[in-house]
């Protein structure tokens, strides 16, 4: 059985079941939140090599280096900031190191993707963010409005994914106003296979730069922002592990934009990330707050080399989607199983739990264990003893034992009419009659409580008679 928890719970979908192997601590607003142990992190991210502190725990293997922090939500992925779900933690008994089954399976399947020859040929919609009568941020000096450079970004992430074989739409290709809504409501139009909406950021603090990337957060989690709340259920959600992995395709390659800082990939629950049937990601590019961001965002060449950024991210992601949708449906079907087995478990307990609380005999030579009812006696007419002896007559005539639920009601009905042990003739007995008679006996006493001498003499008779001519 502890075999059978254990992959029970490396399988187990965070939204069922709490694991066994390391205490659940139930998170804010989601009761169904669960710690997978150091070991199974370990096993799921197939690291060769673990370097454990107090403060640090690093995990490797050929491909991937992770740095995650004791009670921080940042973690390094191959040098790229992820913010987690749940800040990892160490345990009450301070033996090892905890971190969140949602946080391990999107980050393991993310890793394990692996890219194709060629990218899948999906329908993109790139949403270039305000417009029209919505500015958006605005640099200091008033010279350059967000409306302006995410068109402009949009145009020209456009034109490189079109010449590598991808559909493109966006949603404004000009500057017009658009609400949140007909945003995603052209994606959905569009049956887009991925949904981008293109930012630049602003900030009270003018010291404030750097690129973030923004998915959906997954259900019953708050966003990254300080104080954001848990969400139910959005549409959103249904793209969990594919917003995961292309968040961080785009979010690693904006990375390498010169003099960019990685501000991470973070998750919120904005609008156009929840109401999208797609998966999605938003982009912030840098901050217009800040003199020196906005002062490159002006440059062509900024404009040119961020643009190739969020191509190659997007490409990234179809490249890798096949192989990610495989794992994932593998991951769920084995989930299914893993919830099958639980409950078949629960049934098996349940039953084990009845039939402890059946009455059972003090003597089990007398009652043998039978999985079907004894075979119903034949009318006294027709009974043929072993010694070709008279047919029992009425008066002996017993019933078999009933079906192990209908025992309550029988031993009842037996009280009421307060059932008598005939006398025993042995030598008129039929083999299917020794148990029976037997049966009859443990039955009236069930239903009084008491057991009569004669009844105690009558059943030693059966036993010896049962064991002397070996009735089968």
């Amino acid at each position: 059985m502890d075999k059978f928890l254990k992959n029970f719970c490396l399988y187990l979908s965070p939204v069922l079941f709490a694991t066994q192997c390391a205490a659940a601590t139930p998170a804010p607003n989601n009761p169904y939140f669960s710690w997978r142990t150091l070991e199974q992190a370990q096993e799921q991210f197939a690291a060769s090599n673990a370097v454990v502190t107090a403060e640090t725990c690093i995990f490797s293997n050929q491909t991937s280096t992770l740095i995650f922090h004791n009670n921080s939500r940042r973690v390094l992925i191959n040098g790229v900031t992820v913010w987690l779900n749940v800040a990892p933690e160490l345990c009450a008994s301070g033996a090892g190191w905890k971190i969140s089954a949602i946080d391990m399976d999107l980050i393991a399947l993310m890793l394990q993707a692996k890219p194709a020859d060629k990218p899948q040929p999906l329908k993109i919609v790139l949403d270039p963010g305000h417009g029209g009568d919505d500015s958006g941020a605005i640099t200091p000096g008033r010279d350059l409005y967000e409306k302006k450079i995410t068109l402009e970004l949009a145009r020209r992430v456009g034109k490189i994914l079109r010449s590598h074989g991808l559909k493109v739409r966006a949603t404004r290709d000009s500057d017009k106003t658009l609400s949140l809504n007909e945003r995603a409501a052209i994606a959905r139009k569009e049956k887009a296979d991925l949904f981008v909406s293109i930012h630049a950021n602003h900030a009270a603090n003018i010291n404030a730069c750097g690129v973030e990337t923004f998915i959906l957060t997954p259900s019953g989690y708050p966003g990254t922002a300080e104080g954001s709340p848990p969400r139910g259920w959005q549409i959103g959600n249904k793209n969990d592990y594919n917003n995961n992995l292309l968040g961080y395709a785009i979010h690693k390659q904006l990375t390498g934009l010169e003099s960019s800082f990685d501000r991470g990939l973070k998750r919120q629950s904005f609008f156009v990330l929840r109401e999208t049937h797609c998966p999605a990601a938003l982009i912030e590019c840098g901050f217009l707050s800040n003199r020196d961001e906005a002062r490159r965002m002006k440059e062509h060449a900024w404009q040119s080399a961020c643009a190739e950024k969020i191509a190659a991210g997007i490409i990234d992601y179809c490249h890798k989607v096949n192989s990610l949708e495989v794992a994932v449906a593998e991951k769920r079907k084995k989930d299914a199983e893993a919830n099958e087995r639980w409950r078949e478990y629960l049934a098996q307990k349940k039953r084990a739990q009845q039939i402890a609380k059946l009455p059972q005999v003090a003597d089990n030579k007398l009652l043998p264990a039978v999985t079907t009812p004894p075979t119903p006696l034949l009318p006294a007419a027709t009974v043929v003893t072993q010694s070709s002896q008279p047919a029992v007559t009425a008066a002996a005539q017993v019933q078999p034992l009933p079906a192990p639920e209908n025992r309550g009601n029988h031993a009842k009905n037996a009280r009421a009419e307060n059932i008598r042990t005939p006398a025993i003739d042995l030598q008129t007995l039929a083999g299917n009659q020794v148990q029976s008679i037997a049966t009859n006996i443990y039955l009236k006493n069930a239903a009084t409580g008491t057991q009569p001498e004669s009844d105690s003499e009558s059943l030693k008779k059966l036993a010896e008679f049962y064991e002397n001519n070996k009735v089968k």
